[in-house]
């Protein structure tokens, strides 16, 4: 996880809080770790459920699962007031 300037490499069980304002990626890198996020004040689920694609059956989606384009992604980020600060973290870094 990367925030602000600052990066940590969590573990299991582990936790992060970002202040509000703070730029701030992740990177999860396991085939079976589930990740739990909170956000106060309420309202990220609109951006959540903006930028996501309906599931075709309950179960995690295959590889191929439709995704919204980076256009998409462009409007809906705008639309959010969010800034995309770091979608991907190089194991270089």
């Amino acid at each position: 996880m990367k925030a602000g300037a600052e990066r940590f490499q969590l573990g299991p069980g582990a936790a992060a809080v970002v202040p509000r304002g703070v730029p701030h990626t992740f990177r999860v890198d396991s085939e079976t770790a589930r990740v739990l996020l909170l956000s106060t004040p309420a309202g990220i689920e609109r951006f959540v459920r903006d930028a996501s694609v309906p599931a075709a059956a309950p179960t995690l989606p295959p590889p191929d699962a439709p995704r919204p384009t980076p256009e998409e992604l462009e409007r809906i980020y705008r639309e959010h007031a969010c800034i995309e600060v770091g979608s991907r973290i190089s194991h270089a870094d």
